[in-house]
């Protein structure tokens, strides 16, 4: 009698291949252990390939070429500008109104007024009484609002035989401006973020809402429950709605001519008071007492933001400061989570504003244990550029500013409704689309020396600030197996 014969009575013999497996599987993981050309933890061998360096692709050249904003240009005689793209192929059209509106140009006593003008417009009556709101359900669509410190866009994307009523929605929203004098006295400013753990997208992301308000020295981005008066709204209204400081931009499948009538139209009872948008004025900024600080929240995560205030920036040193950005936000991804494997996405944020005033910072989150390390890397990263004697690899420069160009900027002007949006947005901020349209031959010459100065001008080591949320008694507590950081040496403190 074999062991077979013993095992096929058992019942057990279709096990066996499994345990053989196991066996196998388990001499298998001590040859991996033994030998350098496995993967640590696995049995199978490094991919080997025989792949080119990228930079021996050769590509020819793009053959994109934007719309001339020029010929999309119609003015109107209140000097309201409208860029007009048709595209009959569009299945919809998308009509966007560009603002000179946000924080940046608000007087003192109109602190909140921005935000809350954007919430009257958007949810008000339309001209024959229906609230706004449900005319745009009505019509299949959404309003979509981006707001910034300097900028606020307020967009639709309806339907071709739609677009007419939506452009006399929009434009009936900022011409007519039913203020809800209910609405405004009830209004109060909120604590300036969306949710405590809603990623690290977007202006709601609690970390940088806290870390801006420490070097603000205020109680938040707008002090929560703070109130805004009603003259303050409409202050700032005159000057942020006033038809010469608009700028629209319509695109996709819509006539221009038809365009052109209808906007005729509907702004021939749109005065325009004259009134000149004012420049946007530098909030004071302090340095906070200490060099980091924590929130106590309830969750699994540490959400991180840490940097420092920065602007204006020359126009002269924009590109060599975008391209530094985008250096950046790929190295810290990399480092942290390429190589290290401590968070999902860590972020290099640049202030979006026209002047570059603003927060530059770095975004990221991780478990408890991942919080410190991720700060040390992110920090040494950002000490990294800085070194004169750390030259960027040509490659790396490249990869960036083909980045910038064939990506980020073709992008925005790639279709009719982009377009047109990113020329009402760059009108707005910017005066013209010059600076737009010469982006690419601006990101193109930019040389390393540029960026390595660009580094050592605007990150400046002995502003950073840190603000952590999360478990902070786990936080302090936690070690990473692999990256140990002590979190001690950051000196954090509460936030007051």
């Amino acid at each position: 009698m074999t062991l077979l014969s013993d095992v096929r009575r058992a019942g057990i013999v279709p096990l066996l291949p499994i345990v053989l497996a196991a066996l196998q599987g388990g001499c298998a993981s001590e040859t991996a252990r033994a030998d350098d050309r496995l993967l640590p933890g696995r049995s199978r061998e490094l991919l080997a390939h025989d792949w080119p360096h990228p930079s021996a692709y050769k590509y020819g050249a793009s053959a994109f070429a934007a719309p001339d904003p020029k010929a999309s240009l119609v003015r109107s005689p209140n000097r309201l500008r409208t860029y007009v793209i048709p595209h009959a192929a569009d299945p919809v059209v998308r009509i966007t109104a560009a603002l000179r509106l946000g924080t940046a140009f608000e007087d003192e006593g109109e602190r909140g007024a921005s935000e809350l003008l954007i919430h009257v417009l958007t949810n008000g009556r339309a001209a024959d009484g229906t609230p706004i709101r449900a005319a745009i359900d009505g019509l299949g669509s959404r309003l979509q609002v981006e707001q910034g410190s300097d900028l606020a866009t307020i967009s639709l994307e309806v339907l071709p035989e739609d677009w007419r009523t939506a452009l006399d929605l929009l434009i009936g929203m900022l011409r007519d401006r039913h203020y809800d004098e209910e609405a405004i006295k009830a209004w109060r400013a909120g604590p300036g973020y969306a949710t405590p753990t809603a990623g690290t997208a977007g202006p709601g992301f609690r970390p940088t809402v806290e870390l801006e308000r420490l070097f603000r020295g205020t109680t938040s981005s707008l002090e929560s429950g703070r109130r805004v008066t009603s003259a303050a709204v409409r202050a700032v209204a005159d000057r942020a709605l006033a038809p010469g400081a608009v700028v629209l931009g319509i695109g996709g499948s819509v006539e221009r001519a038809d365009a052109v009538t209808a906007i005729s139209k509907l702004t021939s009872s749109w005065s325009d008071p004259d009134q000149q948008p004012r420049p946007a004025r530098v909030a004071p900024v302090r340095q906070p007492s200490a060099r980091a600080y924590m929130v106590d929240a309830a969750g699994w995560t540490g959400w991180i933001a840490f940097g420092h205030p920065v602007g204006p920036v020359p126009a002269i040193d924009e590109p060599a400061f975008a391209v530094l950005g985008e250096i950046l936000n790929i190295r810290l991804n990399i480092a942290a989570r390429e190589i290290r494997g401590l968070a999902n996405k860590t972020s290099f944020e640049l202030p979006t504003s026209a002047t570059r005033i603003g927060l530059m910072h770095v975004r990221t989150g991780g478990r408890p244990e991942a919080v410190a390390p991720l700060i040390d890397v992110g920090q040494k990263e950002l000490m990294r550029i800085r070194k004169a004697d750390d030259p960027l690899a040509p490659e790396e420069l490249e990869m960036v500013k083909g980045g910038l160009i064939l990506g980020q900027w073709q992008r925005a002007l790639d279709g009719a409704r982009a377009a047109s949006t990113a020329y009402a947005v760059e009108t707005v901020r910017y005066g013209s689309t010059e600076r737009l349209l010469d982006w690419p031959r601006a990101v193109q010459a930019v040389t390393a020396e540029q960026v390595k100065t660009a580094a050592q001008a605007y990150i400046r080591p002995e502003q950073l600030v840190t603000v952590v949320i999360g478990p902070v008694d786990q936080i302090r507590q936690a070690r990473h197996p692999r990256w140990p950081a002590a979190f001690g040496d950051l000196k954090a403190v509460a936030l007051p």
